[in-house]
């Protein structure tokens, strides 16, 4: 599997509640010793892509109401009784 394909795989598979701390400790640990030269070996047009079709998954689960989404001022509520 490629880098881009085990990134996008990760991030399909994570909650929508997700960190970008976890993100990125869940990406580098899948990414396992390729460490820092999986992520240089990726292009600017393989990141775009990646992270495109994730928004684009999110959008089409949105719509489909597999998800819903959360209004700013309750992220916002939610992040100051967390983090002060």
């Amino acid at each position: 599997m490629s880098t881009k394909d085990t990134i996008i795989e990760m991030l399909r598979t994570m909650p929508d509640d997700v960190t970008w701390a976890e993100i990125v400790a869940e990406g580098t640990a899948r990414v396992g010793s390729q460490g820092h030269e999986a992520e240089e070996s990726l292009t600017q047009e393989e990141w775009e892509s990646a992270w495109l079709e994730e928004c684009n998954r999110r959008l089409e689960d949105m719509r489909s109401g597999k998800t819903v989404s959360v209004p700013a001022e309750d992220v916002m509520r939610r992040l100051k009784e967390k983090y002060g």
